[in-house]
């Protein structure tokens, strides 16, 4: 329906207003769902292994929104 990408939208209009540039949040490799959108909404993405320990991968998102 769009919800989430209106947030983020609001998101980073308020973050930004309050002087950042740059966005980031993680997700597990197993969520493709949301690594899907967060690439369609123009995060780039990494992955982190042993993140948060040994076996704990992690995939890494940012966006800058200067």
């Amino acid at each position: 329906n769009g919800l989430a990408r209106e947030l983020y939208g609001l998101f980073f209009t308020k973050v930004r207003d309050l002087g950042c540039n740059t966005v980031r949040c993680i997700t597990s490799p197993v969520n493709e769902g949301s690594i899907s959108f967060h690439k369609s909404m123009g995060f780039s993405v990494s992955l982190s292994a042993d993140y948060e320990g040994l076996g704990q991968d992690r995939v890494l998102f940012s966006k800058n929104i200067t």
